[in-house]
């Protein structure tokens, strides 16, 4: 069996799904490729795998990670896998690992927020920048001026702080932009760079965010 890590978009209604959901789906999806993926053990055995941290409902993943313990891997297999996979979930790139479990190297993420009718609101990126400063967790935000249609952040421990987070505060704030207004993308998730300012994906040649 090969230790698989994959980065994978999941993008319009798709974003619905949860993220419990996602093991049996790609499993499912893999077994009509033909794909054997290895399988664990008990009373109820499930595909193998390890998913980066979850996205909350409703968020668009651009470039998402995940780990599948499969046999007699090779790239073809990843046409095929795509192939069998739900709209809105696509299989970007691949390839074979080992070391560090997939959990210790997703330090960071990437998130772009964005207004899903005009311009952001400057009273939304200012409770988002207030948010993350309280809660330590802001590694990077790009500038951002008055009229512009979205802000981008990094953010440290995506296990941890995420979109949710942010939205909480804003409700808690009184503010009237709920997740009908606002539209989250997670660009990527991975080890951070500070050097550079930017995740570094966990597949090589996918490129930073």
């Amino acid at each position: 069996m090969s230790r698989v890590r994959v980065l994978f978009s999941k993008e319009q209604d798709s974003c619905f799904v949860s993220h419990v959901d996602l093991p049996v789906l790609f499993g499912r999806a893999a077994r009509r490729a033909g794909i054997v993926v290895e399988m664990t053990e008990g009373f109820s055995p499930h595909p193998r795998t390890s998913f980066g941290p979850p996205l909350p409902v409703g968020v668009v993943g651009l470039r998402e990670p995940a780990e599948f313990w499969i046999d007699a891997w090779h790239d073809d297999l990843l046409v095929k896998w795509n192939a069998v996979l739900p709209e809105g979930f696509h299989l970007l790139c691949a390839e074979v690992v080992d070391g560090a479990s997939l959990s210790k190297l997703c330090e960071a993420a990437c998130y772009v927020l964005r207004a899903i009718d005009g311009s952001l609101d400057r009273c939304v990126a200012e409770a988002v920048l207030k948010w993350g400063a309280d809660e330590g967790c802001l590694l990077r935000v790009d500038d951002w001026q008055e009229g512009e249609s979205g802000l981008r952040v990094a953010l440290r421990n995506p296990d941890r702080y995420s979109a949710s987070g942010a939205m909480k505060r804003m409700a808690a704030d009184g503010l009237d932009w709920g997740w009908e207004k606002l539209l989250w993308l997670r660009e990527d998730v991975g080890l951070w760079d500070d050097a550079a300012g930017c995740v570094i994906p966990l597949v090589r040649g996918a490129g930073r965010g």
